[in-house]
């Protein structure tokens, strides 16, 4: 009998790698180039801990390579995505055949970071070297930026490119170099002192800092990869807005840095994100006039034909079914993933995604002059089964919603037609 259980027991193990084996083996594989694995990618890291890139069929193959070696492999079709859209952007001011498909980040979360005590302005970089990974990745394009805003020739200036972030942290410790644009959690690592910070960029500027950039190629013949692979980063992206702690042990994993520099990284970055995934077209006109000018091309006729935000547009009026009420203590917004789960719904707390809804408002009587609520009417509000809500959050939900507005929110739930 011992004998029956063990054997029977084999088999099923056996069993179990053999469809683990199959599951795999029917994963599309896509190359996927990445800078570093930091906070500015908590929406790719946690789009694969979750599953949710396997759950569209995809396997990633994580490439780490800067901006500059991975927009030609983009072009020459070695790699399916990049994530350094900068970098893919001025290639495309140039000519290159790529798109950028969404924009993740739009200010950028570094310091302007001095080595030595004698520079405490942006004019004391003249003459001066400063280190970047690569020439045309966004660390490179925001200190240009900054240097232009503060009346300063770049040309003035010597950049010195070392491809890695474990090249150009010890060059710029060591003293070789003067200057260099650091994230916060290097600023952290690094133990610098904040009279060393000489601009935080992302207050200064605005640009397409990071997102996904696809050749014209692929986009044009294999439009629903694409979409497969936006479609599991939007979900890692909404995941790891909403849990925090969650998201900072998940970018852990890729991020040898101190827990202190990956919590300040991951508030940067969340501050910076886009609202849903895009970019308006004023801004990304300026940029590519911006671009042409620094890369000494004529700008581009069609400037808004180097951007196709049309799928992540699509996946967000798919995915976020939400109600959003303003309130005195900022906007409670109940967010759901279009899905096959009605009746779970929870209560987030995300002032910036009030203001970019667009979706038809049904507005409900205010309790006060100093409170404006506002629903927003969604084709369904559905919830995805990877957020794990219970049914106790839409108790919650309710509840600080009539501390807002005593009354409304059963009139805002009806009016947006969640079943709860």
């Amino acid at each position: 009998m011992q004998r029956l259980f063990i054997a029977a027991l084999a088999a099923t193990v056996v069993s179990l790698f053999t469809l683990d084996a199959r599951a795999a083996a029917a994963l599309e594989n896509v190359k996927v180039s990445y800078a570093v694995l930091s906070a500015a990618y908590m929406d790719h890291v946690t789009a694969m801990d979750k599953g949710y890139f396997r759950d569209e069929g995809l396997n990633v193959e994580v490439l780490r390579i800067g901006g500059g070696v991975a927009t030609p492999a983009l072009l020459s079709g070695q790699l399916h995505f990049s994530s350094s859209a900068g970098s893919s952007l001025s290639a495309a001011v140039r000519g290159g055949p790529v798109k950028i498909i969404y924009t993740n980040l739009s200010r950028p979360s570094y310091y302007l970071v001095a080595t030595s005590a004698n520079i405490t302005t942006a004019k004391d970089l003249i003459g001066k070297k400063i280190v970047i990974n690569s020439f045309g990745d966004t660390g490179h394009l925001a200190t240009l930026l900054y240097l232009r805003k503060q009346g300063i020739n770049p040309a003035s200036v010597v950049f010195i490119t070392v491809g890695r972030n474990e090249v150009r942290l010890p060059a710029l410790m060591s003293g070789m170099v003067d200057a260099t644009p650091l994230a916060p959690r290097e600023l952290v690592k690094l133990g610098l002192q904040k009279q060393k910070v000489l601009a935080d960029l992302g207050k200064e500027i605005q640009l397409v800092w990071n997102g996904v950039a696809v050749s014209s190629k692929l986009l044009a013949e294999n439009l629903a990869l694409v979409e497969r692979f936006l479609r599991a980063i939007v979900k890692g992206r909404e995941y790891a807005r909403l849990n925090r702690d969650e998201a900072i042990a998940i970018i852990g994993k890729h991020d040898p840095s101190p827990i202190e520099g990956l919590r300040a990284d991951y508030e940067v970055t969340k501050s910076s994100m886009t609202d849903e995934g895009w970019l308006p077209d004023d801004i990304l006109r300026e940029e590519v006039a911006i671009r042409a000018e620094l890369t000494k091309v004529a700008v581009p006729a069609n400037p808004l034909g180097m951007y196709d935000y049309s799928i992540v547009k699509k996946i967000y009026a798919q995915c976020c079914s939400k109600v959003i009420m303003s309130g005195v203590n900022g906007n409670v917004i109940m967010s759901g993933w279009k899905d096959d789960n009605p009746d779970i719904i929870t209560l987030l707390q995300q002032p910036r995604r009030a203001a970019a809804c667009n979706r038809v408002r049904a507005p409900v009587t205010p309790s006060s002059s100093k409170t404006s609520i506002g629903c927003v009417t969604p084709l369904t509000c559905r919830a995805p089964k990877f957020f794990n809500w219970t049914k106790s959050s839409t108790s919650r939900a309710l509840a600080a919603v009539s501390k807002i507005a005593p009354g409304a929110a059963s009139s805002c739930i009806r009016a947006a037609r969640c079943v709860v």
